[in-house]
């Protein structure tokens, strides 16, 4: 037996938790199968041994959670997160048993045999999928079309379907998906090996160590799919707009034609197909404008719901040391490390790998949608739109050796005293 450890370990929040019918395909292509998803869209983990799901047709049997062996990712749902299920195959020895049918209905109990959520569906199309909407009401989608043809049909990304016409990287985004692309490249967990206490012949092994940072890739969206597209609607780009515009009238037209307008659009474009079950809290994602946006899905700050921060970054201290080496040497709780004004940016140092990220529905985006899967690539609505923040490097970092002799200093906690205190003068000056 063996245990893996994950760095982004998710805490629990205090809502309890809540499991709903999120996406069914009755119908689906030639060769695939039924799926049925799951979420949990409460702030606690929820424990699905003993509870069970059938559908109408006589004769059904029900599926079982818990009663299989082996089966264990499906017991249990985190805050935020799904369970993806398909029919039971030979490729799939844990799937339901019962088929669904174009004409049906989907029921799910809990351990107590009390009705938790029921999905009815009068007819469907092969390749059309039935989505929960932010309101509790059903939709049907068609997982045919690309990217771009997905947004039109949800008809609420007129703006965001505009700016990409006008960046031009309409063009791109309508690319079919590399037939063999394998998911998001991820650094692999530590796994330690749990032997018994009497075992005599363990060897030493290090302590688990944070996995390094990803690097930063090179700006561009890639010729070819699949894409995941961070969507804002209309009522979250008509916000931004005005936000834009502060006192003056700034509409839609002034926004299309902003120089700055495909850096913000090619931040809502990744490369790769990012569903959300590759999210994890303080995970960085590199987006085509090759900086990062953060989820953030911790209990307590998100209650089952996911944020996403644009200005969850690290800036490194001056000097030689990385902010994974500060937080080894346990530096994060450093008054230095916290200064906004010492460090030039809003989140002081090291702020995401020290863990200093927060969220609320005013500092962050919420993904209102998840998951909404296309041809080429998936679609995440979004609550308001998104801006890059700014790209952090090595390059930033002071010449220590040389900056501290010219200023007759000896040590790099001295260099940053002398920094923050220059700063702190600068803000405080009188207009």
């Amino acid at each position: 037996m063996a245990i893996e450890i994950d760095f982004c370990v998710l805490k629990e929040g205090g809502t309890p938790p809540r499991v709903v019918f999120e996406r069914v395909l009755p119908f689906p292509e030639k060769g695939a199968n039924d799926i049925v998803v799951l979420r949990n869209i409460g702030g606690q983990t929820a424990d699905l041994r003993g509870w069970w799901m059938v559908d109408a047709l006589e004769g059904s049997r029900p599926f079982v959670f818990g009663e299989k062996l082996m089966c264990d990712e499906y017991e249990f749902i985190p805050p935020a997160g799904r369970l993806t299920m398909s029919v039971l195959s030979r490729h799939n020895r844990c799937g339901f048993l019962f088929n669904l049918s174009v004409r049906d209905t989907l029921y799910l109990y809990n351990a107590d045999d009390e009705l938790v959520d029921v999905l009815m569906w009068g007819s469907s199309e092969r390749g059309q999928a039935l989505r929960r909407q932010p309101n509790g009401f059903f939709q049907w989608f068609s997982e045919r079309r690309n990217v771009l043809e997905t947004l039109r049909d949800m008809g609420t990304y007129t703006i965001f379907l505009e700016a990409l016409k006008v960046t031009g990287l309409d063009q791109t985004l309508s690319a079919t998906a590399r037939r063999y692309y394998s998911g998001p490249h991820l650094p692999k967990a530590t796994k330690i090996p749990l032997f018994p206490s009497y075992f005599g012949f363990a060897r030493k092994r290090e302590a688990p160590r944070t996995p390094p940072p990803p690097q930063h890739p090179q700006p561009g969206v890639p010729t070819r799919g699949p894409f995941t597209i961070l969507a804002p609607d209309d009522d979250a780009m008509l916000s931004a707009i005005r936000q834009i515009g502060g006192e003056h009238e700034f509409g839609v037209e002034e926004f299309l034609g902003l120089p700055e307008l495909k850096d913000i659009i090619m931040y809502h474009i990744i490369p790769g197909r990012w569903t959300s079950d590759f999210f994890q809290t303080g995970r960085p994602i590199f987006t085509a404008r090759a900086s990062e946006v953060v989820p953030l899905m911790e209990g307590r700050m998100a209650e089952g719901k996911v944020f996403l921060s644009d200005r969850c970054v690290d800036k490194p201290t001056p000097g030689k040391y990385t902010c994974r080496q500060q937080k080894d040497f346990n530096k994060c709780g450093e008054r230095f490390m916290k200064d906004a004004l010492g460090a030039g940016w809003v989140g002081g140092f090291c702020e995401r790998t020290c863990g200093r990220c927060e969220c609320d529905s005013d500092s962050c985006a919420e993904v209102v949608q998840l998951d909404i899967v296309s041809s080429n690539g998936i679609v995440h609505s979004l609550n308001r739109l998104l801006f890059p923040p700014p790209v952090f490097s090595e390059s930033h970092k002071m010449p220590v050796n040389i900056e501290l002799k010219k200023r007759g200093l000896r040590s790099v906690p001295n260099l940053l005293q002398k920094e923050m205190g220059k700063a702190r003068t600068r803000g405080t000056k009188k207009l």
